[in-house]
């Protein structure tokens, strides 16, 4: 089992209230970073409806929520921290249950995805692949995100992602449409954007993402005075800064 089910049940004993909206306060944690299939990992607004709220690029674990009754509203969302609303309010009667799901993966967006998408019933597809190194060897736990426009585009941010098992092959479930996927990881060159379709109910393969080539710096100092004399050796610090078209870890 990868999700909790919550049901909250109001008893009302007096007239019919016209709308009642429930609300948790939830913790993922700050070692995760907030997402919607909306925004991606950019800044939530306050209010934003979404179909559900991830915190992912955890460790080992990642978070979900999700309500059978519509959109989370979430007010704010601060160091994994917020207090979702669920739904647009509901009439009560002299009883009514709000349920909501909790899910819980194994630290991938697309483990919190994947349950979100089929609780909520909201129609998809998979997508399904593999990523290698120049040279073809497999490489395991490197990140495949979807994008859901050209990363140059205003407004393109990652819909899903997911990791690479250990024969360096991914699967991603995703909402019908057009992606751009990538992979990518810290230390690795990302790869050249590959353009897939997603159609409902159906499971197409993605092909083989080849990651970028990678290389490293050797740098040696010398030391002079103000007449060019030669110095002994000292502690220095060198910074790189990226030139136009370097890629960056934050790039995705």
């Amino acid at each position: 089992v990868d999700y909790i089910e919550i049901v909250t049940t109001l008893k009302n004993d007096g007239p019919p209230k016209p709308s009642v909206q429930p609300a948790d306060f939830v913790a993922f944690g700050g070692s995760t970073t907030p997402h919607t299939p909306e925004t991606g990992f950019g800044d939530i607004e306050m209010f934003q409806a979404v179909p559900y709220l991830s915190a992912t690029r955890g460790d080992k674990v990642s978070y979900a929520v999700a309500s059978e009754d519509g959109d989370v509203l979430i007010p704010l969302m601060e160091h994994g921290i917020t207090a979702p609303f669920y739904g647009s309010g509901l009439p009560v009667g002299s009883e009514r249950s709000f349920v909501r799901w909790l899910i819980v993966g194994d630290g991938s967006l697309e483990s919190t995805t994947r349950r979100a998408l089929e609780l909520k019933q909201i129609p998809h597809g998979t997508l399904s692949g593999a990523v290698q190194m120049n040279g073809g060897a497999p490489t395991q736990r490197v990140i495949v995100s979807a994008l859901s426009a050209p990363m140059s585009e205003e407004g393109s941010h990652v819909v899903s992602e997911a990791y690479t098992d250990a024969a360096g092959n991914f699967t991603l479930t995703l909402p019908g449409g057009d992606y751009q996927l990538i992979a990518h990881g810290p230390g690795l060159g990302r790869s050249v954007a590959t353009q897939a379709h997603v159609h409902e109910g159906a499971e197409l393969g993605a092909g083989v993402l080849e990651l970028g080539f990678t290389g490293h710096l050797d740098v040696t100092t010398a030391f002079v005075d103000r007449a060019g004399a030669p110095l002994p050796a000292r502690p220095a610090k060198l910074t790189l800064v990226a030139g136009n078209g370097a890629q960056q870890p934050s790039d995705i």
